[in-house]
């Protein structure tokens, strides 16, 4: 189940309470590399999540709308691995893994096409026994934008920067930055033609593997161009 109170306190701004409840079961792959059913590993149960969230909305002008989002996420019966005795890797079901955060938004569009968004996201993401989770950034930030061109091409930027995450061996990846860079034009009807340098300064990054890996972090790409071509009837 999942319910909502959304109360307009005026016309430039919104109030939104949000919860909601779900599961999610073991999947076939978890299921034939889980743990013996005995008293020390149990058999996989389903993993729930409860959501916490308050949303405000405010539209400081015609053209800037701001969001702040407060949240808090509460994980039971996690599916997660581990290594038994053995050295074989399985799957079990954790304790209770909380997550809570804080994200500010703020989204501009302009008369001449102009769209821009900056976000900024803080969270803190924990274990049944308070240790942080791996795989897991604390700070993240986004911006966007995206106008047109000559009237027949749209460009579009992002840039995505996170601070280090944990891995599973207990090291850190470092703090990266990336940069993409998007063109799309659409010259005739229902014809669409795009290009996308992804990672266009080429930055060196990697993010954490798992148990299963021997490195504790895995390179990601480097620069990558990707081409697209497109028709709808």
């Amino acid at each position: 189940p999942r319910a909502g109170i959304v109360y307009s306190y005026s016309k430039q701004g919104t109030l939104k309470l949000l919860y909601g409840d779900a599961f999610r079961a073991p999947s076939t792959y978890e299921g034939l590399f889980q743990a013996p059913s005995d008293a020390a590993h149990p058999s996989l149960t389903s993993e729930r999540i409860r959501t916490y969230e308050l949303n405000v909305e405010q539209r400081l002008t015609p053209w800037l709308h701001s969001t702040l989002s407060l949240y808090h996420y509460a994980m039971q019966d996690l599916i997660d691995q581990f290594v038994d005795s053995g050295g074989n890797i399985l799957y079990r079901n954790q304790g209770t893994t909380l997550a809570k955060g804080a994200e500010i938004q703020l989204d501009t569009r302009l008369p001449d096409g102009l769209r821009a968004t900056i976000s900024y996201a803080l969270q803190v993401a924990d274990d049944e026994n308070d240790a942080p989770l791996s795989n897991s950034p604390r700070n993240v930030f986004k911006a966007m934008a995206s106008a047109e061109l000559f009237g027949a091409v749209i460009a579009g930027a992002r840039f995505r920067c996170e601070s280090p995450r944990l891995t599973v061996y207990g090291t850190e990846t470092p703090s990266y930055c990336l940069t993409d860079l998007n063109l799309t034009s659409k010259p005739l009807r229902g014809f669409s033609l795009s290009l996308a340098f992804r990672n266009l300064f080429d930055r060196r990054y990697a993010t954490p593997g798992g148990i299963e890996h021997v490195q504790p972090a895995i390179e990601q790409d480097g620069r990558s161009l990707v081409g697209r071509v497109s028709w709808s009837y």
